[in-house]
């Protein structure tokens, strides 16, 4: 009686196997939720360095961003982004992801944020 008990609680009920997600949410928290409607979201997959500022020079973020971490862009005009390592970034545009911005341990400066740019550039244009 007590085998059967054991092999019981080992296998998980439907119930339980329902409640498990089939992967794993990322790590890492979302930086500019205060920037709602952002069309643009900025993913590391590795460790980089981020800076991006506006046309008019406003600092908007400037840190590290660790693996799993996110970056809202704020849905304005004339942002651009720098890059410790663009090969750690994965950009967003609507909710579908365009790639990585360069190759890993590319540095990048002053890349356009704006939507149109940022197909463009994924695209080859």
């Amino acid at each position: 009686a007590a085998k059967s008990a054991t092999s019981t609680t080992a296998t998980p009920t439907p119930a339980q196997q329902a409640a498990v997600p089939a992967v794993a949410p990322p790590a890492g928290q979302v930086l500019g939720l205060a920037n709602t409607g952002a069309r643009v979201v900025l993913r590391a997959r590795g460790t980089t360095r981020i800076t991006v500022r506006g046309a008019d020079g406003k600092l908007w973020i400037n840190r590290d961003l660790a693996p799993g971490e996110v970056y809202n862009v704020p849905n304005l005009s004339g942002l651009s982004m720098a890059l410790s390592n663009a090969g750690a970034l994965e950009v967003d545009l609507d909710g579908v992801s365009l790639g990585r911005a360069g190759e890993p341990n590319q540095v990048l400066g002053r890349v356009s944020l704006d939507p149109q740019s940022l197909v463009d550039r994924f695209n080859g244009h």
